[in-house]
């Protein structure tokens, strides 16, 4: 399952009646911020949609706050992925542990995380569709990456294997091995499901190496 690549002449309204009636569906495969805003902005608000609906939109305007209305998009639950696996590039001495642990705590509630995943089921499934949505907009950056699959600074190409192998393991972390190693395995236990499903969609049939992934993390703190 590939992001829809929709294509605007800027004359022609967006987002069309296809793409409405594909709603919600259309609104995560949308890649671009501010069209996903535009879908959200256009789609009713369908009453039987519930506390799902509302948390579709609290979610998305947790995640860019008002940096797509600004033109310059800024993802707050990317920032939360790379803040992870940050961590885990330079893992801070022991003593700070609990500073770095409060620090993502206070990015989680920002993100309402904590809150959707606690509301029952409705939403849990609003935070799963768009954690699992950031995770694949990080699979695809990193495919595409010039930097990220060059053998070094930007030089030669790693084989394909190599890269699913590099990527499957940047989610392993920071689905698996940093939230058991900072106390959040509780409150991210949505997160890591997405994050898990999202390797799922993009690389169909290649499960096993991310399953390797996460195994490597058997050892981490509880």
């Amino acid at each position: 399952m590939e992001f829809a690549k929709n294509e605007t002449d800027g004359t022609s309204s967006y987002p069309g009646k296809e793409i409405l009636e594909r709603y919600p569906d259309s609104f995560y495969e949308e890649i671009d911020p501010a069209k996903r805003a535009a879908i959200l902005r256009a789609a009713p608000r369908d009453p039987s949609g519930g506390a799902e609906e509302e948390f579709r939109r609290k979610l998305f305007q947790a995640r860019y706050g008002d940096s797509v209305e600004k033109g310059k998009p800024a993802d707050g639950m990317m920032k939360l992925f790379l803040n992870m696996k940050y961590l885990s590039d330079n893992p801070p001495p022991r003593f700070l542990r609990k500073r770095e642990a409060a620090m993502l705590k206070k990015e989680i509630a920002g993100l309402l995380i904590g809150e959707a995943a606690e509301s029952g089921a409705e939403g849990k499934r609003a935070l799963f569709q768009e954690v699992r949505h950031m995770a694949r907009v990080y699979i695809s950056l990193c495919a595409t990456d010039r930097q990220y699959g060059s053998v070094v600074l930007g030089i030669g190409h790693i084989r394909e294997e190599t890269l699913v192998k590099k990527i499957a393991r940047d989610l392993a972390v920071c689905a698996h091995k940093i939230p058991a190693e900072y106390g959040l395995s509780d409150i991210l236990s949505e997160w890591t499901k997405a994050v898990d499903s999202a390797f799922s969609v993009m690389y169909p049939g290649k499960e096993e190496i991310y399953h390797h992934m996460t195994q490597e993390g058997e050892h981490y703190e509880k």
